[in-house]
């Protein structure tokens, strides 16, 4: 029978691991199921973005932070 885990899923992970990305598993993972982001990596990418942001608190939604 075929699925998304044997045709898609697979192949996606074996090639960005073929490419030097680490594949880690969903329970592995420093978050929540219900969160969007890994807020951590995504705060570090923003801040090497726009480094003026560094200093700002994060919140969520209002216009305020990021």
């Amino acid at each position: 029978m075929f699925n998304e885990a044997n045709t898609v899923e697979q192949i996606v992970v074996d090639v960005c691991v073929s490419n030097g990305r680490t594949y880690v598993t969903g329970p592995s993972l420093l978050r929540q199921a219900s969160d969007i982001f890994v807020e951590s990596p995504l705060r570090q990418a923003l801040i090497k973005l726009n480094p003026e942001i560094a200093d700002q608190p994060m919140s969520c939604g209002g216009g305020r932070g990021y």
